[in-house]
């Protein structure tokens, strides 16, 4: 997460070294981008995961035995999704850094590059604590719903 915060903060800063008149423009360019790098980065993450479970499954024939074999199978039929807080995080996080920007660049008129790059830092910021809160809300209803006690 700390990475994808810092590539965000980074492709603002170099977006907000360009012309003044394409400010609003290069903030949501620089904003889909790191966008695009999340995307690429969980791409990454996914390959580096499958190769990790090659590697078990010829650690686990190596050893011979059943009872590890067994448990290699059944983590690798259970597929590992992304929790509602992480999700939220994202959202809020890309959803804060783009509205910010814009909002920055449009509200500092002496220096928009500047308002732009300070309000996508803000922006980001407070929407990836919002993304995260309503995914713990999401959570926590899921858990307190699916949670039943019997009387006997």
């Amino acid at each position: 997460m700390k990475n994808l915060v810092i590539a965000g903060v980074l492709v603002m800063m170099v977006a907000a070294c360009d012309n003044a008149n394409n400010d609003v423009e290069a903030a949501k360019k620089a904003a889909i981008d790191s966008m695009n790098n999340v995307a690429a980065l969980e791409a990454k993450q996914r390959t580096i995961d499958s190769m990790n479970q090659v590697a078990q499954r010829r650690q686990s024939s190596a050893q011979g035995s059943n009872q590890s074999s067994n448990q290699t199978a059944a983590t690798e039929t259970e597929r590992k999704k992304m929790s509602n807080k992480t999700k939220g995080a994202l959202i809020g996080t890309g959803a804060g850094i783009i509205t910010g920007a814009a909002a920055g660049a449009l509200l500092n008129k002496n220096d928009p590059a500047k308002g732009a790059v300070i309000g996508g830092v803000v922006g980001g910021a407070v929407g990836s604590g919002v993304g995260y809160g309503a995914g713990n809300t999401i959570d926590n209803k899921k858990k307190t719903t699916t949670t039943t006690t019997t009387n006997p």
